[in-house]
């Protein structure tokens, strides 16, 4: 249980930190992170990755059932990350984009909902392989 908090909480610290501003101290990083992260779909698949993996890992490592409940308050905990996330980029790069910012905000959401999607299929497979006696799985 204590392993897969902490990388919930190394995936979170993942997110937060903004990668971009490494490159200030290291040329060739910011070469390659260029590179890889240029491309627009590159962006978009990596926020809609991470915060997916983000959605994912808050129902897994919490332990915590497929409701509506627990799917309102998977989301608010992504978005909240999402906005950290922005924040602390438009700190480190010393700007702020709010069309930017929103549209990277909707692709989180996208991307956690997804995670969540993934997340409910796969426990409704398990529980339909799984016979059940009455009680909750």
């Amino acid at each position: 249980m204590l392993r897969s908090r902490l990388v919930l909480l190394l995936w979170l610290l993942g997110i937060l930190f903004p990668m971009a501003w490494l490159g200030r101290f290291s040329p060739a990083y910011r070469r390659t992170f260029e590179a890889i992260f240029a491309p627009e779909w590159m962006h978009w698949f990596t926020h809609a990755l991470l915060f997916g993996g983000l959605a994912a890992l808050f129902v897994l490592v919490l332990r915590l059932n497929p409701d509506r409940k627990t799917t309102w308050m998977v989301i608010a905990l992504t978005l909240s990350a999402g906005v950290l996330q922005e924040s602390f980029q438009a700190f480190s790069q010393g700007s702020f984009s709010l069309s930017g910012s929103v549209f990277d905000l909707g692709v989180d959401l996208v991307g956690g909902l997804l995670g969540l999607g993934v997340v409910y299929v796969f426990r409704m497979k398990e529980s339909k392989n799984f016979p059940q006696s009455g009680g909750k799985y």
